[in-house]
């Protein structure tokens, strides 16, 4: 007989039936810690999208007002340059 043959005793049926299903236990939390991490993932990865597309819209908005803000002190510029202009030609004149 090989060790395939020979019987079991009730004994050793029932620890190998716990071993096994410490084994599956075990392996049956793991899988659902390894779920309920997964599903904190997925919510995250939802918040950090959701705040991403917020971004996006904020800076498509932010770049519409730099755009004024450049254009304003541009016009700044240009009539302060002018303003100095005038009373350059003014001290100039009056000498």
């Amino acid at each position: 007989m090989t060790d395939d043959d020979r019987p079991v005793t009730h004994t050793e049926c029932r620890l190998r039936h716990e071993i096994v299903e410490q084994r599956f236990g075990s392996l049956e939390r793991d899988m659902s810690e390894v779920k309920r991490d997964m599903a904190e993932v997925r919510k995250d990865l939802a918040e950090v999208k959701t705040t991403l597309a917020n971004l996006a819209l904020g800076s498509a908005a932010m770049s519409g007002n730099i755009g004024l803000l450049l254009k304003i002190v541009c016009l700044v510029l240009l009539l302060v340059l002018a303003g100095r202009g005038l009373d350059l030609s003014a001290i100039a004149g009056g000498i």
